[in-house]
């Protein structure tokens, strides 16, 4: 069980959260992006209901009204008591304007990079676009310190229970949480001189001794591998005949869909760069105790995959088979903190928060759209929204096909380029299915 801890005035903070906020800090991490989510919502929307159902949420997670303060070098967590949060929401009417569109995709870029002060609470913003008389765009934007992609599906489905019950003039229908973010913050803390964590510790030092460096992907614009420019990226589908395939290849080696992706686009990198040690970044949960599945907050571990391609694994087959095992034996040890790795590893610390990694994986689900009498709720996806980063591979599984999205950096890279990337990556795929 994970103790709750008694009142005090500052907390610790996780090892997650200490990568994020050091990330922040250095000046070659870029500004970085907001966590959110947005939707669009059509019908009667009562806008007052979905604003006490906002401040039911505060009240509900500690971690939506905590700030961060540095003291004697260490980064803790302040957690004001509950009570009047003056929380509101962001409302803009554009139901006038013909470019609607254009304006919503502007102002959900702004959301997207909002600089929050970390030292004051509420590291959340919620935004209510009117496109139309009964059309809205409604988003909620965090900092990356107090929430990860997990924490979107449990804050869109109990924002909308709270509607819900508030609708029907019924009570709080949540049972409260036993423990909050900085409990877990303090019980993984305390987990660091274990002997599981040195076993993990002892893994990882020999696993990235002769780590490789990062990828050298060739890009466009050399002259401006020093200058942080704006991220931008280019969106695909991999249509519901190919995601068959990959399924049915994936079922075929008993590996996972997010093996399937790895091998892909480590044999993707391996033809653009001829590199044959290949490190890829995808993020794994710490939420391992039953009592974190409901819990908003940073559970998000980065995790080194080492794909090797030679002679002896070339063949798409054999590749997935390789990442199949390599994930298998590093997953065993996946919840030793990234942050942590960094300070042990030679010649790591002090250079970039990811430094050997430069090109990152993420597979999502999609979400379950909530479902509100009287309302019709479901993704909204804008325009070209992305922040400056490194390559990032995002897929996410929507029933019978997967949605895909490379982050790119448009001061290195031209769109022609990542669009041919993600041409090549379909092309990958097919060779990956049963039928090649």
């Amino acid at each position: 069980m994970i103790p709750d801890l008694p009142p005090a005035e500052y907390y610790e903070a996780s090892y997650a959260q200490k990568l994020v906020y050091a990330t922040k800090q250095d000046p070659d991490g870029g500004s970085g992006c907001n966590i959110s989510f947005i939707l669009q919502i059509e019908g009667s929307l009562q806008v007052e209901l979905l604003e006490k159902s906002i401040e039911a949420l505060i009240s509900r997670h500690e971690i939506l009204r905590t700030a961060f303060v540095m003291l004697n070098g260490e980064l803790k967590q302040r957690i004001p008591p509950t009570g009047p949060f003056n929380m509101s929401i962001n409302h803009i009417d554009i139901s006038d304007y013909d470019n609607r569109e254009k304006i919503t995709d502007e102002i959900i870029q702004e959301e997207y990079i909002f600089p929050f002060d970390l030292q004051r609470r509420h590291l959340v913003r919620f935004t209510l676009i009117r496109v139309l008389k009964s059309r809205f765009i409604f988003m909620c934007s965090m900092h990356p310190i107090i929430a990860d992609d997990h924490s979107v599906e449990i804050l869109i489905s109990e924002l909308f229970t709270f509607y819900n019950a508030w609708q029907n003039q019924s009570e709080n229908p949540l049972q409260p949480l036993r423990i909050q973010y900085k409990d877990f913050a303090a019980w993984q803390n305390a987990q660091q001189q274990s002997n599981n964590l040195k076993k993990q510790e002892h893994f990882w030092l020999n696993y990235l001794a002769d780590r490789p460096l990062p990828v050298a992907f060739p890009v466009d614009f050399p002259e401006n591998k020093l200058v942080v420019q704006h991220g931008s990226m280019v969106r695909f589908n991999i249509d519901s005949q190919l995601t068959q395939k990959l399924n049915d290849e994936a079922n075929c080696h008993d590996a996972s869909p997010l093996m399937v992706m790895l091998a892909i686009v480590s044999v993707l990198l391996n033809r653009y760069t001829a590199a044959q040690d290949i490190i890829l970044g995808t993020f794994v949960t710490t939420r391992k105790h039953p009592e974190l599945e409901n819990q908003v907050g940073l559970y998000n571990n980065l995790l080194p995959v080492r794909i090797r391609i030679n002679d002896d694994v070339k063949e798409m087959g054999n590749i997935l088979k390789h990442v199949r095992q390599v994930m298998l034996q590093v997953q065993e040890y996946d919840q030793y903190p990234y942050s942590m790795l960094i300070e042990k590893l030679p010649n790591a610390k002090g250079e970039t928060q990811s430094p050997f990694i430069n090109v990152l994986l993420q597979l999502q689900s999609s979400l379950e759209q909530p479902t509100v009498p009287g309302l019709e709720i479901r993704d909204y996806t804008p325009g070209n929204i992305a922040a400056n980063t490194s390559f990032i591979f995002n897929f996410k599984q929507c029933g019978n096909y997967i949605k895909a999205a490379i982050e790119y950096d448009t001061g290195l890279y031209k769109h022609a380029t990542i669009h041919q990337i993600a041409e090549d990556f379909l092309l990958i795929c097919r060779t990956l299915s049963p039928d090649n």
